[in-house]
């Protein structure tokens, strides 16, 4: 195989897809990422969300061709088997375990936290399988209120980071992100970060974007203000144009380097 990039690691929500045009992926990047894979390309999607919301829209939006390994929750990794993917059983299990140690040894800080949240702004607080603390916010506004708060408080605790999308968010695992996931993609496939692009357009797309795990970094030109920032301090790129049409865009300048 002699692309110059072997693996396409894109998020899926504000960068892949997009809800409010149609196709929600245009054509044109479908065609592309379907010509990748028959040349030897592998493609993931990295996103933030569960897997059968993921597995829904997929389906729903009719969204050719089936990525090769999907990354759920920031860090659950699934390799597709036919027409369908299975857990990669080592990785999901040790990632489990972390953070339900993560849940017990945090658990007499979270009141605290919930207590203010509740007190100081409108969000929804929960907890599910996926982290011991997680937030809705009625808004980006809201969001960025407890961000101020929540990020510097995280890095306080044991291994915990505080992972945000848009009006979403939670804490878990310190070891275990977008990145992180990414590059045991990239132990299983033997590529390194040389052959690796990564895209994506909010603030829990920042792990995939170092460079000991993608060489090649972009973000779409509707990023948040804060990913264009890091991005352009991490020597990437920030695209002309918006949603899958900067993956298209950007993917196509790279393959032509070959």
């Amino acid at each position: 195989m002699d692309l110059p990039i072997k693996l396409v690691s894109t998020d899926f929500d504000g960068t892949l897809f997009c809800e409010h045009e149609s196709p929600s992926v245009p054509t044109h990047l479908q065609e592309l990422l379907g010509d990748f894979q028959e040349r030897g390309g592998k493609w993931v999607i990295n996103t933030g969300r569960d897997l059968p919301s993921l597995l829904a829209d997929l389906r729903d939006h009719a969204i050719q061709p089936n990525p090769d390994f999907l990354v759920v929750v920031e860090r659950l990794i699934y390799v597709r088997e036919g027409d369908g993917f299975k857990p990669h059983t080592s990785w999901n299990a040790e990632c489990t375990h972390k953070h339900q140690e993560l849940a017990l040894a945090i658990q007499k800080e979270l009141p605290p936290l919930v207590q203010w949240i509740n007190q100081n702004t409108g969000a929804s607080v929960f907890s599910d399988e996926y982290s011991p603390l997680a937030v809705i916010a009625s808004s980006v506004a809201e969001m960025d209120v407890i961000q101020a708060r929540m990020a510097d408080l995280a890095q306080s605790l044991p291994n915990t980071s505080w992972m945000r999308n848009d009006v979403y968010a939670r804490l878990c695992h310190a070891d275990y992100s977008k990145g992180t996931a990414l590059l045991e993609i990239e132990r299983l496939l033997e590529i390194d970060a040389s052959e690796v692009f990564a895209i994506g357009d909010h603030l829990n797309d920042l792990e995939m974007f170092q460079p000991r795990v993608a060489e090649h970094a972009a973000v779409p030109a509707n990023a948040v203000d804060a990913v264009k920032e890091q991005i352009l301090e991490l020597e990437g790129t920030i695209s002309e144009y918006s949603f899958g049409h900067a993956v298209a865009f950007e993917l196509t300048r790279l393959l032509k380097s070959e």
